[in-house]
């Protein structure tokens, strides 16, 4: 072997384990596994995560699953009388997502949601027709709306916050921003998926968020997935979720 092959060898083996590193990618990303995501279904995630169901009593849920009702509650008068009045038609589980790439452990939660009830048809036609370039592109010039009605909805609370005890609000939040709208087919049918990075604020402490949400229905039921980590982990969590998301599989419900 010449000398020049020698060295483009060389260059090239530097080059296999310098990149992952280059790119941000870590040692488990070439290995992927089915993980169970009770009750929305099977999703291919790093063999190394580790996923750990929240006791229902934790997330303000009875151990019937019902909503504990001091919770209801609180809820009813943080965002109005109507607020999770369907929640029983919906099964629910939340989880700690925990993943060490070998230099920093990395942790998110999500929440995981599916209605039992079967979609209605507008929905299911929704669903099951993927969306064009062209109307992907109309939803991206959508994203300003969504802007708009958060921030609507943000004075809105502060409005009721006020109402309740006459004093300005000690907590808001303000949406930092929102990345383009992703469109996971899954077995033929057509997902949303967005993201957002939204600040908390509490007297003076603050606190950065950002947030992954999916709506999902391949099996003829509205699924909806919704991850929170720090702000500063959205780089690592988020290609995981938009790699994830696409490999769904609904898991058949227990009778």
């Amino acid at each position: 072997m010449n000398w020049m092959k020698r060295v483009q060898l060389a260059v090239l083996g530097c080059l296999i384990a310098f990149l992952p590193a280059a790119t941000g990618e870590c040692y488990f990303t070439t290995r992927y596994q089915p993980v169970a995501i009770a009750p929305v279904g099977q999703f291919f995630l790093p063999a190394d995560i580790v996923v750990t169901s929240f006791p229902k009593t934790w997330v303000g849920m009875e151990t019937n699953d019902k909503l504990d009702p001091a919770a209801l509650e609180a809820a009813k008068k943080a965002f109005g009388p109507e607020a999770f009045k369907d929640m029983e038609n919906y099964d629910v589980e939340t989880y700690q997502l925990a993943l060490d790439d070998g230099e920093t452990y990395h942790v998110g939660w999500l929440m995981a949601l599916r209605d039992k009830r079967p979609l209605n048809k507008e929905a299911a036609e929704m669903m099951k027709k993927l969306l064009t370039p062209a109307e992907k592109a109309n939803m991206e010039q959508a994203q300003m709306g969504i802007k708009m009605e958060l921030f609507a909805l943000n004075e809105k609370m502060k409005r009721k916050q006020e109402e309740t005890s006459g004093k300005k609000p000690r907590a808001w939040f303000k949406v930092l921003g929102l990345s383009p709208f992703e469109y996971p087919v899954v077995a033929g049918t057509q997902g949303y998926g967005v993201g957002m990075r939204l600040l908390l604020r509490s007297e003076a402490m603050h606190m950065p968020l950002f947030i992954k949400g999916y709506a999902l229905g391949p099996d003829n039921h509205l699924s909806l997935l919704a991850f929170v980590s720090l702000d500063s982990e959205r780089e690592f969590w988020a290609p995981i979720w938009e790699r994830a998301a696409g490999t769904h599989k609904p898991l058949v419900p227990k009778k």
